[in-house]
């Protein structure tokens, strides 16, 4: 049983409560204690010392004031991937048991990997809302970079096979973002 970590103390009260595990959840920085990057290396040596597993998240970004307009502070920009990998690669070397990638139906926090498109949902009672799509890139941007970054971590070498049928640009851009990460390894 994995448990969510939001203080930098929580290994401990998941170990009390009968918990085999934990996992930081959010991806903006702010929301918790245990988002931030800087407190994952404690957070590991701590889950450790209590014999649990640790599980940092990550995803591309974070952006949720269509949903909390006063949550500025936690903002993380994607700049095209480069924050993903960032914060991958901050992942990776620190002594955690996998990675938790937060993404799947959470749009409105603007953290999704999923093929996107532009669109914009109107309603005459509510606010536009607009979702975060990943121009000038394919609709599979983030889910290429995904695969790529899993490769890194499982020491994969091969991809799907139609992984290389997008534009020449998106591909060279993902390859210099997993680059830019071996280098800084």
């Amino acid at each position: 049983m994995i448990g969510l970590l939001l203080e930098t103390n929580d290994c401990r009260i998941l170990y009390e409560s009968g918990f085999n595990g934990g996992y930081t959840y959010f991806v903006g920085h702010g929301i918790s204690k245990a988002s931030s990057p800087d407190t994952w290396n404690d957070l590991s040596n701590e889950c450790t010392m209590y014999n649990l597993t640790f599980y940092p998240s990550i995803g591309p970004g974070y952006h949720d004031l269509s949903v909390r307009p006063w949550n500025t502070a936690a903002i993380q920009l994607r700049e095209f991937g480069s924050r993903y990998i960032q914060v991958f690669h901050k992942a990776m070397n620190i002594q955690s048991n996998g990675i938790s990638i937060v993404s799947f139906n959470e749009w409105h926090e603007g953290t999704q990997i999923e093929s996107s498109i532009p669109f914009e949902w109107r309603n005459y009672l509510k606010q536009s809302k607009v979702y975060m799509n990943y121009l000038p890139y394919s609709p599979e941007f983030y889910l290429r970079l995904t695969r790529l970054m899993i490769n890194q971590f499982e020491n994969f070498t091969s991809l799907p096979r139609k992984f290389n049928e997008t534009d020449n640009n998106e591909l060279q851009w993902l390859y210099t973002l997993i680059n830019k990460m071996i280098k800084i390894a």
